[in-house]
């Protein structure tokens, strides 16, 4: 008998692109952007919602929804400088850890506001 947890490669139909934000990119001006995020790589990934809150900070209602993705193992995702694109919605991503001890997987937890 197998002890290993079983994860149908099916189940992971959403493709997630991971992107990297460069250090402070001054433009001609001298102004420092944060819209050149550049495609890292692609991975194909099962999203599990894990939970959404409701907030008021400075005169706005703000919606947060955690969740994560579980994604073939990778060890160069960058909580500091990637997010993930997912069909045009942004999420930051806030952590990863391996799905079980043979390392096959790995989840990325990441939150969206808006």
């Amino acid at each position: 008998m197998n002890p290993r947890k079983a994860v149908d490669p099916g189940c992971m139909t959403e493709l997630i692109l991971f992107e990297s934000q460069p250090a402070e990119v001054q433009d001609l001006t001298g102004a420092v952007s944060d819209d050149d995020w550049a495609e890292d790589f692609r991975e194909y990934a099962n999203y599990q919602p894990l939970g959404s809150r409701e907030f008021h900070t400075e005169w706005k209602q703000i919606q947060e929804t955690t969740g994560r993705f579980l994604i073939r193992a990778r060890t160069d995702i960058n909580t500091q400088s990637q997010r993930i694109n997912w069909n045009g919605r942004y999420l930051r991503i806030t952590g990863t850890y391996q799905h079980d001890e043979f390392n096959d997987f790995t989840f990325v937890e990441v939150i969206s506001q808006s």
